[in-house]
């Protein structure tokens, strides 16, 4: 009896300590190795640069994690040129070099880099560059320019362009990549140790298609880092649309709520009145109404879905009293997803 009883209480003492043995516990799973992005600096301002030269910036990128960083890097123009290191391993630094083409820019100016990385927690970031674009040459009263054509067919702009004091280089002509604009540069005469100043006339020509028309204007110079100088000019001619055509960009082959976009008609000089507004999609509904008669009008379009997968253009049709401008076309194009 008692051999039976001490029988059983060794047994109970030898399961008791092999189920307190390690072997026989649950194991922990060691913890996931991730990398940590750790930019040192995520703005980089630099001093003000000539325009025409690049402007350079560096970004230090630390990997503070345990396991190797992987990171892809895109400008948000095509200005901006990257180079980078795609991988950082643990514990190191890695450099993004960004070039920023300055030809086409002028005074303050930020851009972004967009990075995407395999840090679980900063999956997307931005880096930011910020420096100030100083030209050779100032142009008044702006070096964007928007001629109204009136019902003759033609317009007319003067621009004064006043080089910086000191500079020697010169301006030794004038040209438009649009026929319908014609630019004419006069030197002017100026008092001595003022800097050198110039007139430039912009003349619409009677062909000036009819709408809104984007042209530039490039002024060629002796210098050796600013070769050129350009001018951004937009002609308004007749009935105005804006945008000129219109893009929703990616929707759904389904949509929770109908999406809404208006475009705006203007007219300067003669008044002219909207009849009717049509598109060739029964899915898309478009209407309109008048902010101010005979000259602005507002359409709204109004997509509820339906469409399927793939890229989509349409037509939106304004019919007008206007005897030069009867119809406006207006393309309307969207990416549909069937998850947007």
């Amino acid at each position: 009896m008692h051999s039976c009883s001490a029988a059983k209480l060794v047994a109970l003492l030898v399961l008791a300590v092999g189920l307190g043995h390690p072997a026989n516990a649950q194991r922990k799973p060691a913890p996931k190795l991730v990398p940590v992005y750790a930019p040192v600096k995520e703005e980089v301002e630099i001093k003000p640069v000539r325009r025409g030269e690049k402007a350079r910036f560096e970004f230090a990128i630390r990997n503070t994690g345990a396991a190797p960083l992987s990171i892809d890097v895109k400008p948000n123009c095509s200005c901006t040129v990257p180079t980078y290191d795609r991988v950082i391993q643990p514990k190191q630094t890695g450099k993004i070099v960004a070039e920023l083409n300055t030809l086409d820019l002028n005074g303050y100016v930020t851009k972004t880099l967009l990075i995407t990385t395999n840090d679980p927690k900063r999956p997307k970031a931005g880096l930011y560059m910020i420096t100030t674009v100083v030209s050779m040459a100032e142009i008044l009263p702006a070096d964007r320019v928007t001629l109204r054509v009136g019902d003759d067919g033609t317009a007319t702009q003067e621009l004064t362009i006043r080089l910086q004091p000191g500079e020697t280089a010169e301006i030794t002509s004038a040209r438009s990549n649009m026929r319908f604009i014609v630019p004419r540069l006069e030197a002017q005469e100026t008092p001595q140790g003022a800097g050198r100043v110039y007139r430039l006339t912009l003349e619409a020509q009677p062909f000036t298609p009819f709408g809104r028309s984007q042209a530039r204007v490039t002024l060629a110079t002796t210098s050796q880092v600013e070769s050129e100088i350009r001018i951004a000019v937009a002609c308004e001619k007749g009935i105005v649309s804006m945008p000129p055509s219109l893009y929703l960009g990616v929707v759904g082959t389904k949509v929770k709520e109908p999406m809404e976009r208006t475009i705006a008609l203007s007219k300067h000089g003669a008044p002219f009145d909207v009849r009717k507004v049509t598109c060739d999609d029964p899915g898309v509904r478009v209407s309109y109404s008048t902010i101010r008669r005979g000259e602005y009008y507002r359409i709204s379009v109004r997509y509820a879905g339906g469409w399927s997968p793939g890229w989509v253009q349409r037509r939106i049709v304004v019919e007008t009293d206007d005897a030069r401008q009867p119809q406006i076309v207006i393309p309307l194009t969207a990416r549909v997803s069937d998850n947007p």
